[in-house]
């Protein structure tokens, strides 16, 4: 009969599965903050080139530009208005319909 270490048997498996899960989630966390103070420290930039933006928002991954026609009154901008001024990055994606029908479009990193 062979002797079988107790971390080997049927079963404890799961335990290091778990633990492993939980690593990979952190790690995931700690990547999501490091890349949305990147992520967000580029959008701040946008504004003192493209009079289009008015404000930046969001948190983390989760980012909005305010598209306005007038910084001052903060007029939302028009639809049209938004495609002349080219102020909206060619690889940025948009996740939500209502967001691509408002003046706030979302942006999140590219793929």
């Amino acid at each position: 009969m062979k002797h079988r270490h107790v971390w080997r048997q049927p079963g404890n498996e799961r335990g290091g599965q778990s633990h492993h899960r939980a690593d990979r989630r952190r790690e995931l966390l700690e990547n999501a903050d490091v890349v949305g103070k990147y992520f967000r420290g580029k959008l701040e930039e946008l504004p003192s080139r493209y009079s289009l933006i008015g404000d930046v928002r969001g948190m983390g991954l989760m980012q909005g530009l305010e598209l306005v026609k007038d910084r001052k009154t903060k007029e939302p901008a028009s639809r049209s208005h938004h495609a002349s001024d080219g102020a909206r990055p060619a690889r940025t994606a948009c996740s939500s319909a209502r967001a691509a029908s408002t003046a706030t479009p979302c942006a999140s990193p590219p793929c």
